[in-house]
């Protein structure tokens, strides 16, 4: 997965590599499979987009550990700076 992926890229990216479609990842991970289309698609975007309960559903149903999908797409690096300017 490349640097400048975005999140839901990632998800994407990681959903298709393991050959699960995305009703499969939605049902198992609990999430509307249109919600997930959406953030896939960038419709809905980063944290804000998707909540951590939902991306933490998601990592775990394609079998990529959360931190994966997260600080390459940028997430953790904007919140980091929010905490320091605090």
């Amino acid at each position: 997965m490349g640097a400048a992926m975005t999140l839901g890229q990632r998800i994407r990216a990681a959903r298709i590599n393991r050959r699960m479609s995305i009703s499969h990842v939605a049902r198992a991970a609990g999430v509307d499979r249109s919600h997930l289309s959406k953030l896939e698609r960038g419709k809905c975007s980063g944290i804000e987009g998707a909540g951590l309960l939902i991306l933490q559903a998601v990592a775990e149903v394609i079998g990529t550990p959360i931190d994966r999908l997260l600080p390459r797409a940028g997430c953790l690096g904007k919140f980091e700076i929010q905490r320091r300017v605090k």
